[in-house]
Formats: structure tokens, sequence, C-alpha cells
């Protein structure tokens, strides 16, 4: 169904004039802190439900950070946790990479086309990207490379919310309001897990945190 959108350009605007960050409680959401050591093999979700995944080959456990290559990304199983429904959501994006590559998707649930919904956060090019639903909310911005940033995607009832490093990028309006996120596919860290005809969206670099969180 086609929605009435509105958009809003709020450069720079304090992140505290909307509802805070927030970090996902325990038994809420879900927090891959990306912590664990060289050689781990499973990634770990430390609020309090059992959201790890696999780390596969390629995804390289740093210490304090994990290295993607762009050989796989992370794949979460699903469960009820994962599927926001009509609830207010967060998410949250720490990244770091060497070059403004295309195509890179740093966290997804579902896809545009499939019965659903969809949350996604990815960057191409210069482009930074929030989408929920199949709305886009997108801002163009020259971040720095080998520069740790993070990026906020968040859905309230009838707008969407864009940060950058803790400051409101763009506001998206939706009059209409959102139908229910909810699907039975895995969340997806740093590129897709299945992708025929190799649309993968791959990410190269590093991610150092992702949370998704019920404000």
């Amino acid at each position: 169904m086609l929605r009435k959108v509105l958009l809003t350009m709020t450069a720079a605007v304090p992140l505290a004039l909307y509802p805070a960050m927030a970090v996902a409680a325990n038994g809420s959401g879900a927090d891959w802190e990306m912590n664990e050591p060289p050689g781990a093999t499973v990634m770990h979700d430390s609020a309090g439900v059992d959201n790890s995944a696999p780390i596969k080959p390629g995804v390289i456990p740093e210490g304090t950070f994990y290295h993607f290559t762009g050989q796989n990304g992370l794949a979460v199983p699903n469960n009820a946790e994962l599927n926001p429904g009509t609830r207010d959501f967060d998410i949250y994006v720490t990244y770091r990479q060497t070059s403004h590559r295309a195509q890179q998707s740093l966290i997804q649930k579902g896809r545009w086309n499939q019965a659903g919904g969809q949350y996604k956060v990815n960057i191409d090019g210069t482009a930074i990207n929030c989408r929920i639903a199949n709305l886009w909310n997108t801002v163009h911005r020259n971040l720095a490379v080998n520069t740790w940033h993070t990026i906020g995607c968040l859905k309230r009832s009838d707008r969407t919310i864009l940060t950058i490093d803790g400051k409101v990028a763009r506001t998206l309006m939706v009059p209409g309001g959102f139908g229910p996120i909810s699907t039975n596919v895995p969340v997806e860290i740093g590129g897709k897990s299945v992708c025929p005809g190799g649309d993968c969206d791959r990410f190269v670099g590093d991610l150092d945190k992702v949370t998704l969180s019920y404000p």
C-alpha cells in the first residue's frame, strides 16, 4: 500500500530533542557487543535472550570488534524479540570502513518485496540508509574513513529518524503509520546470508556493536 510521506530535514539537531538513545535491556531486543576473543566461533547477545549466531569464515573477531572481509555475513536465527510487530524500536550500528564502497548492509531482517515488512541499515557509497517497511530515510554524508561512526535507525508510530554520530540527520514523517513488522527470517549482520543471483550486499570493514531495543 502506498502511503503519504513527509520529509523533514533536521541537520545537526541534538538527539536529546528526541527520545533517548535506548540500550537493550535484559530480556528485551538484542545487544551484540562483538567483544569475543580471536578464534571465537559464536557471536553472543548480552541482552539476556539467546540471540547468538555462528561466526562464519571471513568474519574475524578481534577482541573488541569484528572484521568483515566481505566473504560472509552473520545470521541470527529468528525469534519473537527480533520482530518488533507494531512496537517502536531503535537500531544502532557502530562501524568503521576504509573506503566508501557501494551496497553494504550492516543489519537487516526481511526483504523489501516480501511479506512481513523489513528493517535495514545500509551504506551505499556516501549514502546512509535507514529502511523500515518499504520506506527509505537517506542522507548523503562523506564520513571520514578509518574512523568509527554510529548510525541510528529509529522507528516511531508516525516517523523514522536517522541519526549519525548522536545527531539527528533526517526525519521521515509517515502520517499513515506502519503495519506490523514481523518475519520468520534471520537477522543478517554484515550482509545477506542467502543471496541468490549474487545480490549479497556484503560489508567490508569493522563492526563494533549492533543493538535492537524497544524504548
